[in-house]
């Protein structure tokens, strides 16, 4: 019997089977890769971290959590809360123990009442969609601020200084340096609101030259008298060059220049009040025409409340400036007030008598409106 149909039979089956083996190899799967775990982080409560001085109410927890799986979700929760991290583990203060929830905001705090000025540290761990656990996520914390009214026991509220701006501007020198135009100028001052306050005016507006004081009550100007001041200047003089008018408060006493030469002294007219207080400001009346070419008011203790020359700006907030000044033409007022977006700087001191290594500050407020 010939042995080569044997050989070839013998090559095909190993043939066969070597194929048969290869095809086997490559159809087994290689082992799978086990996913990395679920880690829990950003745990904030009322959506901070680690937040100091929180109200007494119920925290809400947050928190994320990452995987390297796609499309994993959570499925529940664990949250524990104590009063110092090694006692997380067991905890003393509540342990929400196993929620099925997909919930990772706004999560409420469950247990007692919190205390006042006080410490609390957390965490959380969370059960993915495949109900595989994570790892307890780092501890956070938080801590309550001044619960009730008795905790702030001694304190005190900071206040501002007993002297405020308005209280500077008495007992003061106004200076206001003018040319006319035509009719004359008016110098207020002693306003404390739109409502009151004096208007000292100098006018040539009837061809003599007269000194014109006005009351202001109720929001109207009131003319207390009608002096003719051509003993101190002339109509032709007062038409020309620039002047000054000094108005001088010594508690209710005013005095008043022009050029130097006293126009008028004593009391405010029509008026009881122990002590002139308040801002300065400029006007002119319908017919009238002024320049304002600078304005400085100087505390009788040598303090300046106010210089202006109009180069930097005009304080005033009415009239038009140029290069000689602040121009005020027909019926125009302005006041000049502080700042009104300027807030109060509060502060205050304190002494202790223990060396400091860890403080906190409560602070509360009344509000600040507009």
């Amino acid at each position: 019997m010939s042995q080569l149909p044997f050989r070839r039979l013998l090559a095909g089956v190993l043939g066969a089977a070597l194929a048969s083996s290869v095809l086997v190899a490559l159809s087994t799967p290689a082992p799978a890769v086990a996913p990395a775990p679920v880690t829990v982080k950003g745990l904030t409560v009322n959506g901070r971290t680690n937040p100091l001085g929180i109200p007494g109410g119920a925290p809400n927890f947050g928190w994320y959590a990452e995987s390297e799986v796609r499309g994993m979700v959570q499925k529940g929760y664990e949250i524990h809360v104590a009063s110092s991290e090694a006692k997380l583990g067991s905890p003393d203060i509540w342990d929400s123990n196993h929620k099925t929830s997909d919930r990772q905001v706004d999560v409420v705090y469950g247990g007692p009442a919190l205390r006042s000025q006080t410490r609390y540290v957390w965490q959380v761990r969370t059960w993915d969609s495949l109900d595989r656990m994570s790892a307890w996520s780092a501890p956070a914390s938080f801590e309550t601020g001044l619960l009730s009214t008795g905790d702030w026991g001694t304190a005190r509220w900071v206040r501002a200084a007993p002297h405020t701006e308005i209280d500077r501007w008495h007992d003061y020198t106004a200076e206001f340096t003018f040319s006319l135009d035509e009719g004359g100028f008016g110098a207020v001052f002693g306003s404390r609101d739109g409502g009151s306050g004096f208007l000292w005016q100098i006018s040539v507006a009837d061809g003599t030259p007269r000194f014109l004081p006005h009351v202001k009550a109720n929001g109207q100007y009131v003319l207390t008298n009608n002096k003719d001041i051509s003993s101190v200047i002339s109509a032709a003089d007062l038409m020309r060059g620039v002047h000054t008018l000094s108005i001088t408060l010594d508690r209710n006493m005013v005095t008043t220049r022009l050029d130097g030469m006293i126009v008028e002294s004593q009391t405010a007219h029509g008026v009881s009040l122990n002590t002139i207080t308040g801002w300065v400001g400029v006007r002119t009346e319908p017919g009238e025409d002024a320049t304002v070419h600078g304005v400085k008011v100087v505390t009788k203790d040598g303090d300046t409340l106010l210089a202006s020359d109009f180069s930097e700006g005009n304080p005033f907030g009415t009239g038009e400036l140029n290069s000689a000044g602040l121009e005020l033409e027909g019926d125009r007022e302005g006041v000049w007030r502080p700042d009104d977006q300027a807030m109060p700087l509060l502060r205050t001191a304190f002494a202790s008598t223990k060396t400091l290594t860890r403080a906190r500050v409560y602070a509360t407020a009344r509000g600040c409106t507009r």
